[in-house]
Protein backbone atom coordinates (compact mmCIF):
# COMPACT_ATOMS: atom_id res chain seq x y z
CA UNK A 1 0.00 0.00 0.00
CA UNK A 2 1.16 3.54 -1.07
CA UNK A 3 1.89 6.26 1.54
CA UNK A 4 -0.33 9.39 0.61
CA UNK A 5 1.68 12.62 1.34
CA UNK A 6 -0.58 15.65 2.76
CA UNK A 7 1.52 18.71 4.20
CA UNK A 8 4.92 19.11 5.58
CA UNK A 9 6.70 17.69 8.06
CA UNK A 10 6.67 19.28 11.55
CA UNK A 11 11.16 20.32 10.64
CA UNK A 12 9.49 21.76 7.53
CA UNK A 13 7.87 24.08 9.47
CA UNK A 14 10.49 25.03 11.74
CA UNK A 15 12.80 25.75 9.24
CA UNK A 16 10.23 28.22 7.47
CA UNK A 17 9.49 29.71 10.82
CA UNK A 18 12.97 29.97 11.43
CA UNK A 19 13.67 31.86 8.01
CA UNK A 20 10.71 34.41 8.66
CA UNK A 21 12.34 35.04 12.20
CA UNK A 22 15.90 36.03 10.55
CA UNK A 23 14.08 38.24 7.51
CA UNK A 24 11.61 40.10 10.44
CA UNK A 25 14.69 40.70 12.81
CA UNK A 26 16.40 42.10 9.71
CA UNK A 27 13.52 44.27 8.58
CA UNK A 28 13.14 45.85 12.37
CA UNK A 29 16.68 46.59 12.71
CA UNK A 30 17.12 48.55 9.29
CA UNK A 31 13.66 50.47 10.19
CA UNK A 32 14.94 50.99 13.62
CA UNK A 33 17.80 52.66 12.28
CA UNK A 34 16.19 54.53 9.56
CA UNK A 35 13.83 55.85 12.19
CA UNK A 36 16.79 57.08 14.38
CA UNK A 37 18.56 59.00 11.39
CA UNK A 38 15.57 60.55 10.36
CA UNK A 39 14.89 61.94 13.84
CA UNK A 40 18.24 63.12 13.92
CA UNK A 41 18.36 64.49 11.03
CA UNK A 42 14.92 66.67 12.11
CA UNK A 43 16.82 67.33 14.72
CA UNK A 44 19.47 69.39 13.08
CA UNK A 45 17.10 71.13 10.72
CA UNK A 46 15.06 72.15 14.29
CA UNK A 47 18.15 73.55 15.44
CA UNK A 48 19.16 75.77 11.94
CA UNK A 49 15.79 76.96 12.31
CA UNK A 50 15.59 78.10 15.71
CA UNK A 51 19.34 79.67 15.30
CA UNK A 52 18.31 81.75 12.56
CA UNK A 53 15.11 82.62 14.23
CA UNK A 54 17.08 84.23 16.95
CA UNK A 55 19.46 86.08 14.51
CA UNK A 56 16.65 87.57 12.54
CA UNK A 57 14.74 88.44 15.80
CA UNK A 58 18.05 90.15 16.45
CA UNK A 59 18.27 92.12 12.82
CA UNK A 60 14.67 93.32 12.95
CA UNK A 61 13.87 94.18 16.88
CA UNK A 62 14.75 97.49 18.11
CA UNK A 63 17.83 97.94 20.33
CA UNK A 64 15.52 97.37 23.69
CA UNK A 65 13.99 94.26 22.53
CA UNK A 66 17.02 92.50 21.17
CA UNK A 67 19.09 89.78 23.83
CA UNK A 68 21.24 91.90 25.62
CA UNK A 69 22.98 91.62 28.65
CA UNK A 70 19.99 92.93 30.72
CA UNK A 71 17.99 90.20 29.06
CA UNK A 72 16.33 87.58 31.14
CA UNK A 73 18.14 84.70 31.78
CA UNK A 74 21.05 85.98 29.93
CA UNK A 75 24.35 86.58 31.24
CA UNK A 76 27.89 88.04 30.07
CA UNK A 77 30.07 84.74 29.41
CA UNK A 78 32.99 86.89 27.50
CA UNK A 79 34.32 90.05 26.16
CA UNK A 80 30.74 90.34 24.13
CA UNK A 81 29.45 87.47 24.55
CA UNK A 82 25.71 86.50 26.29
CA UNK A 83 25.35 83.21 26.87
CA UNK A 84 21.04 82.95 27.00
CA UNK A 85 18.55 79.99 28.30
CA UNK A 86 16.51 78.59 25.78
CA UNK A 87 13.12 79.02 27.76
CA UNK A 88 13.82 82.94 28.08
CA UNK A 89 14.94 83.08 24.76
CA UNK A 90 11.80 80.60 22.97
CA UNK A 91 9.23 83.15 23.55
CA UNK A 92 10.38 85.44 21.11
CA UNK A 93 10.36 84.02 18.90
CA UNK A 94 8.69 80.92 18.45
CA UNK A 95 6.42 82.09 15.96
CA UNK A 96 9.40 82.22 13.99
CA UNK A 97 10.12 78.61 14.10
CA UNK A 98 9.47 75.50 11.81
CA UNK A 99 10.09 72.26 13.40
CA UNK A 100 10.34 70.98 16.99
CA UNK A 101 11.53 73.31 19.88
CA UNK A 102 14.16 72.85 22.07
CA UNK A 103 13.29 71.75 25.58
CA UNK A 104 16.77 72.88 27.07
CA UNK A 105 19.89 74.26 25.89
CA UNK A 106 21.71 77.72 25.67
CA UNK A 107 22.25 80.39 23.06
CA UNK A 108 25.58 82.31 23.02
CA UNK A 109 25.10 85.96 21.25
CA UNK A 110 27.92 88.17 20.05
CA UNK A 111 26.80 91.33 20.92
CA UNK A 112 29.11 93.48 18.55
CA UNK A 113 27.30 91.29 15.65
CA UNK A 114 24.16 90.88 16.74
CA UNK A 115 24.61 87.06 15.91
CA UNK A 116 24.63 83.59 17.00
CA UNK A 117 27.77 82.42 17.51
CA UNK A 118 27.35 78.73 19.48
CA UNK A 119 24.51 77.11 20.79
CA UNK A 120 23.70 73.92 22.39
CA UNK A 121 20.14 72.70 22.27
CA UNK A 122 18.31 69.51 23.21
CA UNK A 123 15.98 68.55 20.36
CA UNK A 124 13.86 65.58 20.65
CA UNK A 125 16.41 63.80 23.38
CA UNK A 126 19.37 64.57 21.11
CA UNK A 127 21.85 67.10 21.92
CA UNK A 128 22.05 69.49 19.11
CA UNK A 129 25.41 71.83 18.94
CA UNK A 130 26.03 74.99 16.79
CA UNK A 131 29.50 76.71 16.43
CA UNK A 132 30.09 79.36 13.61
CA UNK A 133 33.63 79.36 11.88
CA UNK A 134 36.59 81.98 11.02
CA UNK A 135 34.80 82.15 7.92
CA UNK A 136 31.28 82.52 9.37
CA UNK A 137 29.43 79.60 8.25
CA UNK A 138 27.85 77.76 11.21
CA UNK A 139 28.44 73.59 11.71
CA UNK A 140 25.81 71.83 13.29
CA UNK A 141 26.72 68.54 15.17
CA UNK A 142 24.47 65.68 17.16
CA UNK A 143 25.83 63.93 20.32
CA UNK A 144 24.22 60.75 20.92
Amino acid sequence: MEKIKNGFTFVELLAVIAVLGVIITLATTATVSLLNNSKKRSSKISAKSYVTAVNDYNKISSESERFTTGSPGCTVTGANVIKCKVANVTPKIKNSISGTLPTSGDVYIDLTINKVVSANLKIRGYNVSYTTSNNGNGKYSIDN
